[in-house]
């Protein structure tokens, strides 16, 4: 009998990040001006949810008036209080509309905030990671410089003694002179880096970074995986359906006030 064996696929190594990526991710947050407005809006569609159901609830009005006066110069004085319970009981569906209306437009206030949180996330790894190679290519550079140097003092000395030509000298001068000029270029990428990330993270200054090496790791990812969760975690994707439903429950409710009657049940009750 053959025996099949089950293959359990591994989930892929994801590379932890540094502890200080995560302070300027919040920072970021923090400072970014777009999704504190989103974080509002969200608030403000929970408002909207308990107002759009307090509507199928029973409303309470109590009303009271007083009267003075004088009737053939005697003072007289009349009070009222009244109070009136009205319980709606048919709308057309109109009410239920409206509330899931007001649940659907909190989903997509939470989706937009996702949006924008997703979009400052990544680019303030994208801006840290990138200051960080640059500080790690400058001072790999900078070393092998400094090997440079070492070893054109050695190359002009034996050059001295006759045991090398003046033509590898100059060649050695050459290679120290990249070597310069490609530091000098690399610290003009470092600049730029640095006020890439000052301007993600919304700062005055920059602020300093601890980390000075990243060591790479391979990921056990495919293109086809990758998508697959992409699909389904862009929030941008299930923004599209949900403001069909949320246009949907807009139609409906105004083809529900023009066309369906409403019935109310009321009743007051005074002294």
């Amino acid at each position: 009998i053959p025996i099949q064996a089950e293959v359990i696929e591994e989930e892929p190594e994801i590379a932890p990040q540094p502890q200080e990526l995560t302070y300027f991710v919040d920072l970021a947050l923090k400072n970014n001006q777009p999704t504190k407005v989103a974080q509002e809006e969200v608030e403000l569609a929970q408002l909207k949810i308990t107002e759009a159901q307090r509507g199928l609830y029973p409303a309470l009005k109590i009303q009271t008036y007083r009267t003075a006066g004088e009737i053939s110069n005697i003072g007289t004085e009349e009070r009222e209080i009244k109070t009136e319970l009205t319980q709606p009981v048919f709308y057309g569906g109109r009410l239920i509309d409206t509330t899931n209306q007001a649940k659907v437009n909190l989903e997509i206030t939470q989706k937009n905030y996702d949006r924008l949180k997703l979009d400052v996330v990544q680019k303030t790894e994208t801006a840290y990671y990138n200051l960080v190679a640059a500080n790690m290519h400058l001072k790999q550079k900078e070393g092998l410089y400094q090997e440079g140097k070492e070893l054109l003092i050695k190359i002009e000395k034996l050059a001295n003694a006759g045991m090398l030509i003046p033509l590898e000298v100059n060649s050695a001068r050459t290679w120290l002179k990249q070597i310069e000029f490609q530091i000098d270029s690399i610290r003009q990428d470092l600049f730029m880096a640095e006020l890439t990330f000052k301007q993600v993270l919304n700062a005055k200054e920059t602020p300093k970074i601890e980390a000075r090496l990243l060591e790479a790791k391979k990921l056990n990812l495919d293109l086809g995986s990758c998508v697959e969760a992409a699909l389904k975690n862009r929030p941008e994707i299930y923004l599209i359906e949900l403001l069909v439903r949320f246009n949907n429950y807009a139609r409906n409710i105004e083809t529900s006030k023009n066309k369906d009657l409403t019935v109310d049940l009321t009743t007051s009750y005074g002294f």
